[in-house]
């Protein structure tokens, strides 16, 4: 079930002020939470990385549709798309922001 503080930021960054697409949201706050926990190695992913899986969630939102695309133009409007896989995107945006316990125990398990 998705975090309902990160829902409420991300309905507000999209000003979305009913419930209509709530089902869809929650869906990407859960897609994206899961990726950012596997990536960080945390169970529980700290607030203050929250506005990652919030930013990733809008831009899919918003990109509903143009899935795949690195670009798109509509009437003379260009878009360009920072990464063209919105998950490589969040992937790296957090992976200098790792557990540091988990990392430890990685070392121990590598023998360094």
């Amino acid at each position: 079930m998705a975090d309902t503080t990160v829902l409420a930021n991300v309905k507000l960054e999209l000003d979305i002020n009913d419930t209509d697409h709530d089902a869809l949201l929650s869906y990407y706050i859960d897609k994206y939470m899961l990726i950012a926990q596997n990536i960080t190695h945390y169970d529980i992913l700290p607030a203050e990385l929250n506005p990652y899986v919030v930013s990733s969630v809008v831009e899919s939102y918003n990109r509903r549709g143009h899935e795949g695309e690195s670009s798109n133009s509509v009437i003379g409007v260009s878009s360009t798309f920072a990464f063209k896989d919105i998950e490589d995107g969040l992937i790296n945006k957090l992976k200098n922001h790792r557990n540091p316990l988990s990392l430890a125990g990685l070392r121990k398990l590598d023998g360094n």
